[in-house]
């Protein structure tokens, strides 16, 4: 049951389309959004930075040694995620922010697998 309720809080963050996102940033054939699609993306990303750094610590149980780094990846996310870029830095921006929400997905491991 507990293994379920994982699942399902998960779920609600995780999606189809966060993972499309991610690939299309971070994927073997990633190519440069357009301006639109940068700007869709990245609204997207930041939603999902804001569930995520919500969720990790309820689906997580870190060790001592894994917890500081647990808390100091959700506060780097929270941060990125609210920086504003330079048009001519939107790209870089982006990569480092679907970086920090797949760190913060691989801290979910198999609850986000949808």
């Amino acid at each position: 049951m507990l293994s379920g309720l994982r699942r399902s809080l998960a779920a609600d963050v995780v999606s189809d389309e966060l993972y499309e996102d991610l690939e299309t940033v971070l994927g073997e054939h990633a190519v440069r959004p357009s301006p639109d699609d940068r700007v869709a993306i990245t609204a997207r990303l930041r939603t999902a930075t804001g569930r995520l750094v919500d969720v990790v610590p309820r689906l997580v149980s870190p060790n001592s040694d894994e917890e500081n780094a647990v808390v100091d990846q959700m506060a780097s996310a929270v941060v990125l995620s609210a920086e504003q870029p330079v048009r001519e830095a939107e790209h870089g921006y982006l990569v480092r922010l679907a970086c920090a929400v797949l760190t913060l997905l691989d801290h979910l491991g198999e609850a986000a697998e949808v």
